[in-house]
């Protein structure tokens, strides 16, 4: 290649990687929500990726290749779209979160010990981890699939879905290429097949899947620094007021949102469905996502989470003083407002109430 075009390539990837890392760490730091987390990290990724190209050793590691570079790298910007899109449609379940996170956990545990034990790519389980990630990335991308077709389908307008579907297909097709250029790229040469499989993998042009891959992660890099840029609330807070983005609702379609919130929780009480989510409610209502938090954000309600929270309290104090509820304990009493455990309820209740569940009964009977 050119020397000059060699340098000025360089460049840009100095460049970029110096602004996405610099956009995901101040956005980590000032301590975001999980969806802003995860593309303040994906930042960070895709920062790493870039700047590593700058250095001979992160080219030559098998270890620094596989984690910046190679499959390590894949599966991370796989598990983020993939928590990511299930955030975005409504709370992800903890227990969800933890079994991924083991899932990826244990993938990059495993493949640091496999690559450790024959870094020289001589042996077959070397592979294992290109391989796995694989399988793994199949996995995501069904999961992801169905949560764009069964759940964002009913929430973006039609336009936005169909960039959004191209996009996601896009980023996948060339994402599964990945480990297949790193199987083909460290076995080239080395007698891990058999001599006729071999000579197969050794005849097939890496070009190809090289300046592909390449330019792919080129343009994911260049996608996810400019979406950032529009979406990590922090560079948004920092370019456009607050102001700004609550008054983009117009008055009359708010006041018909607000009368269609009143309806849908006060009047219905669907509050009290221990299965409610955001994407359910904004498909009921009929409205976007961006209208109903700004509604929030502007009744002084915060969050949807603390929306629905606090209608269960006001449910639970007007139900514990009612003489029909009296045969009911309060854990009981909890589940008719739409509390699903225990523990949640009466954290919850505290962190509004300021005191316990009993000791607001115990109060409300002196009084």
């Amino acid at each position: 290649m050119n020397p000059s075009i060699l340098n000025l390539l360089k460049g840009i990837q100095l460049l970029l990687g110096v602004q996405l890392l610099l956009v995901g760490l101040l956005h980590i730091l000032s301590k975001p929500k999980l969806k802003n987390f995860l593309l303040a990290l994906l930042c960070l990724i895709l920062g790493l990726w870039f700047l590593s190209f700058l250095s001979t050793v992160a080219c030559e590691h098998p270890i620094l290749h596989f984690f910046l570079q190679g499959s390590g790298n894949v599966i991370l910007i796989g598990w983020i779209i993939f928590i990511y899109l299930k955030s975005y449609v409504g709370d992800i379940r903890k227990e969800e979160f933890v079994k991924h996170s083991l899932i990826l956990s244990l993938f990059l545990l495993c493949s640091f010990f496999l690559i450790l034990q024959d870094p020289s790519y001589q042996k077959w389980y070397s592979l294992l981890p290109s391989t796995a990630a694989f399988l793994i990335m199949l996995y995501y991308f069904k999961r992801t699939s169905d949560i764009i077709k069964n759940e964002l389908r009913h929430i973006l307008i039609n336009k936005a879905y169909i960039r959004l579907v191209a996009l996601y297909y896009l980023c996948y097709i060339l994402l599964l290429q990945m480990p297949f250029f790193d199987v083909f790229s460290k076995s080239q040469g080395k007698e891990i097949f058999p001599s006729g499989l071999q000579n197969v993998v050794d005849g097939l042009s890496l070009g190809f899947l090289a300046y592909t891959c390449f330019l792919f992660l080129h343009f994911l890099g260049y996608f996810f620094f400019f979406y950032a840029l529009g979406e990590l609330h922090l560079i948004r807070k920092l370019i456009i007021p607050r102001e700004v983005v609550s008054k983009s609702i117009e008055n009359r379609e708010l006041q018909q949102l607000a009368s269609n919130i009143f309806e849908y929780f006060h009047t219905k009480e669907n509050f009290k469905n221990q299965e409610i989510n955001l994407a359910t409610v904004i498909r009921d209502l009929g409205t976007s996502r961006t209208q109903f938090t700004n509604y929030l954000k502007i009744a002084g309600y915060g969050t949807f989470k603390d929306f629905v929270n606090n209608l269960r309290v006001k449910k639970f104090k007007q139900l514990v003083s009612d003489e029909s509820y009296k045969q009911f304990d309060l854990v009981g009493i909890a589940y008719e407002c739409g509390f699903k455990s225990k523990s949640t309820f009466f954290r919850v209740f505290k962190s509004i109430e300021g005191v316990t569940p009993k000791e607001y009964q115990i109060k409300e009977n002196c009084e």
